[in-house]
């Protein structure tokens, strides 16, 4: 074996316990080969697949599983949120995901952002996920994805899990990605083996405990959770499970049928689907264990309304202007104008706005509106957020750029193209939003957002 997959001992013992020799020396070469490359499209932004040879993932609908890894920073649809990168075991989400009405949903440990923009794919119409990461660079990042994927009904929070349990029970269901040893991407992330331990392991099992403590007080009754992590260990996983069943009025909800993707069920408290682990020499993924609880208690989800109101601080009226309501004619589905207001010299939308009001201090809001546009002397200067969402109007005024026109502008570099009109431009590239510009006299300014430029060549 290469010296740069050598395993952990400790590891390779463990394992070799785990799985028996043969299946470990299977499970040992398969950390040799090179990590599968996957993705997930928007189906708000892209009805077709744009990458060659792409063959499609049997869990996901929108998964595909791609023939090499591209320099995605170089493609205008990833920019444009038209897809998400997202390793294919974690796309096992969707299978957990239960059937049932508008949800208040949170994702707690959210960073990136691949699992969140999976769940608005999935969510009723009418939900709300609010997407955490206690992590400031982490949470930025988040926050960055979520606008990228346009869906409006998601709020970021930078957030203590202990912050949540001040709501009370109101989310319908919370998913737990939890930190943990990261021994699920041993075959891609070197820097994962060589801060490998035992004893991190264990902090990491308490960590998680903590983690799960802290938030299950705002779970309803009836309510789910769905718990993950990208590790082997039974300590961060099957045993976390039976400590939640043993601890807390919560149940397996067992998911069945996984065994058709080569899947592996864990039986857990005599429940036979009670988790199930991805395991590389098997399943066509990284490392991944998954495992959904129910809560116990009444299952009727409409009887106790999910609500922040208890927590409401002052009464929220949408304030409109003339020449904010034009802006809203031209730019914003007309089903989304109730939820936008002014605030101070921004247009902005706020989903469920009277429960958004409502959060209480301890939690921090990253993203908890969008920004529509700005209030100007001569009108209201559309804003990024609002380009790549679905909020916009399909009949935009757009700007179709080819690839080196849609990189310039992405640089935030200017375009050269001569274009009669004068006024806002969304700019696109094979018909997805990239942004906004502004032509006058022939010449178009850039409003890339700097922050977002691409910097590599």
């Amino acid at each position: 074996m290469e010296d740069a997959f050598q395993l952990p001992i400790a590891f390779a013992r463990r394992m070799q316990d785990q799985l028996g020799q043969a299946a470990f020396s299977k499970f040992e070469d398969a950390l040799i080969q090179k990590p599968i490359t996957s993705v997930r499209l928007n189906p708000q932004k892209l009805s077709r697949v744009p990458f060659r040879g792409a063959t499609p993932i049997p869990w996901h609908p929108k998964g595909y599983f791609l023939e090499k890894r591209p320099e995605f920073v170089f493609d205008p649809l990833f920019h444009a949120g038209a897809y998400y990168v997202q390793e294919a075991s974690s796309m096992l989400v969707n299978q957990f995901f239960p059937k049932a009405e508008p949800m208040r949903i949170l994702d707690l440990c959210a960073a990136p952002g691949g699992k969140s923009t999976l769940i608005s794919q999935v969510m009723p119409p009418g939900s709300l996920l609010i997407s955490n990461e206690v992590i400031r660079s982490r949470a930025m990042v988040l926050a960055e994805n979520v606008t990228r994927w346009g869906d409006p009904q998601v709020l970021v929070t930078q957030s203590d899990p202990k912050a949540f349990a001040s709501l009370g029970p109101v989310f319908d269901l919370i998913l737990v990605d939890a930190p943990c040893s990261g021994e699920g991407l041993f075959r891609k992330d070197p820097a994962s083996r060589n801060q490998w331990s035992t004893e991190e392991v264990q902090t990491c099992a308490a960590r998680q405990k903590r983690i799960l403590s802290d938030v299950l007080p705002s779970l309803k009754h009836g309510g789910w959770l769905i718990y993950s992590t990208c590790t082997y260990a039974e300590a961060e996983n099957e045993a976390i499970i039976r400590w939640l069943i043993e601890s807390f009025p919560l149940r397996p909800d067992p998911v069945a049928g996984l065994e058709e993707f080569s899947a592996t069920a864990s039986e857990i408290a005599g429940e036979k689907h009670a988790g199930w682990r991805c395991m590389p020499h098997l399943f066509k993924g990284e490392g991944f264990f998954i495992s959904r609880l129910r809560k116990v208690g009444s299952t009727n989800l409409d009887k106790e309304e999910p609500t922040f109101k208890k927590h409401k601080k002052k009464s929220y009226k949408p304030k409109i202007t003339p020449a904010a309501q034009a802006f809203l004619s031209s730019y914003v589905k007309e089903s989304y104008w109730e939820h936008c207001s002014i605030r101070g010299d921004y247009l902005v939308y706020r989903p469920h706005y009277k429960e958004w009001e409502g959060l209480p201090e301890g939690l921090k809001m990253v993203k908890g509106e969008m920004l529509l546009g700005k209030v100007r002397p001569k009108g209201l200067t559309p804003f990024h957020d609002l380009a790549l969402s679905s909020l916009l109007v399909e009949n935009t005024s757009k700007l179709e750029l080819d690839l080196n026109e849609a990189l310039s502008f992405l640089r935030k570099q200017t375009i050269k193209a001569h274009v009669a009109e004068s006024g806002w431009k969304l700019a696109t590239y094979e018909g997805a939003a990239l942004g906004w510009i502004k032509i006058a006299g022939g010449k178009i300014k850039n409003h890339y957002p700097m922050n977002w430029r691409i910097r590599k060549h």
